[in-house]
């Protein structure tokens, strides 16, 4: 599972044709239900990208490893959250042989107070406090909205005047924005999504099915 733009669009979509079925349109609902599945069915996976840069955050492991895992996410989407304790797990499991980095890819037309959370963890980042205020916003999802997020900082240690600073100057909004176009270049619409030195994993997926894209990541860099 992941949230999407074009998920929500689709929900629209089939909202309206349901709220226009009458007796005598059926024959006219069922032709657009099938213009949908086809167009549905049109959508292309996304492919093996060795450009996606490593140019996010660095959460864990050395500049050498040979796994890279580049992580596409938005502090906001219940999906991305319910993923983070796999990728713990990956992290403790693989150590040093996996580099971990994390791209900002706020989706605000689902979550408004995204795009903010994610210049708070870059504000947060030049106080070395990244991982805490990422694992915080994550256990505070729908309290992110700036207030919440200036308490959040003093209270994991962060200075709050330079942390709130940040945020008002819209220091890193810049640097958010380059995450998104460099995650729509390579295909990305919705979150999470992950690239395993340049395979791409999509949606809230298990342990072992990233675990095997890792081993086969392993195998081809020996």
């Amino acid at each position: 599972m992941k949230y999407s733009t074009a998920g929500a669009v689709g929900a629209v979509v089939a909202v309206a044709i349901l709220a226009a079925i009458g007796a005598n349109r059926l024959n006219s609902i069922e032709h657009r239900l099938v213009g949908l599945e086809q167009h549905l069915d049109q959508h292309q996976p996304l492919q093996h990208n060795n450009d996606v840069a490593d140019a996010g955050v660095a959460m864990h492991g050395p500049a050498d490893a040979p796994v890279v895992i580049v992580e596409f996410s938005d502090f906001d989407c219940p999906y991305c959250q319910q993923l983070q304790p796999t990728l713990e797990r990956i992290r403790q499991h693989y150590g040093p042989q996996v580099r971990s980095v994390f791209r900002q890819f706020p989706l605000v037309s689902l979550h408004p107070n995204a795009w903010k959370a994610a210049e708070a963890s870059l504000c947060a980042d030049e106080q070395n406090k990244f991982l805490a205020m990422h694992a915080a916003m994550f256990d505070a999802q729908g309290s992110l909205d700036v207030a919440s997020l200036q308490t959040m900082a003093r209270r994991l240690g962060l200075d709050g005047v330079a942390f709130d600073h940040c945020l008002e100057v819209d220091r890193y909004h810049a640097t958010v924005q380059a995450d998104i176009d460099a995650g729509l270049a390579a295909g990305v619409d919705g979150t999470p999504t992950l690239f395993i030195n340049g395979i791409p994993v999509v949606g809230l997926v298990p342990f072992e099915d990233i675990q095997d894209v890792i081993k086969k990541a392993l195998y081809a860099a020996h």
